[in-house]
């Protein structure tokens, strides 16, 4: 009976792992894109997990031209990593991190789900309204 019980939990585990693809990590070097059309690139991830690259937002509350802004982060060097980076906007007074953490679908098509907080500068009176929540999802491209 408990060779039964094992041998049963390894078929289960196969069949699982099956599902996801394991076949290697969820690295953010190369070209993303948000469901909003905004898009970044991300340089190569070093041995210790940071990286730079810039990004193109296709949004924006301000009235100026948008332009390409730096970005710089960091990964877990695993599987399927959490992530953090922050882009520091050239055409407005603001600076907007993500955090979240990238997938891979049961194709092996990786994802990032990620959570952003954009601040931009305000006098003290009005600190009330300057920051923002808000989600976005990011395939590659």
């Amino acid at each position: 009976m408990e060779k039964k019980i094992i041998l049963c939990g390894v078929q289960l585990l196969v069949l699982m792992s099956s599902c996801y693809s394991t076949d290697a990590q969820c690295l953010l070097t190369g070209r993303w894109q948000n469901e909003l059309g905004s898009n970044m690139t991300i340089s190569q991830v070093d041995g210790k997990g940071f990286f730079t690259g810039v990004y193109m937002t296709q949004v924006s509350l301000t009235n100026r031209t948008i332009i390409e802004s730096p970005l710089t982060g960091a990964q877990q060097l695993r599987d399927e990593p959490t992530v953090g980076f922050s882009v520091n906007w050239k055409f407005a007074a603001s600076v907007t991190s993500w955090t979240g953490q990238c997938y891979k679908d049961p194709q092996g098509k990786e994802f990032l789900i990620t959570t952003w907080l954009l601040r931009e500068e305000t006098p003290v009176e009005e600190n009330w309204r300057a920051t923002r929540v808000g989600l976005d999802v990011f395939i590659r491209i």
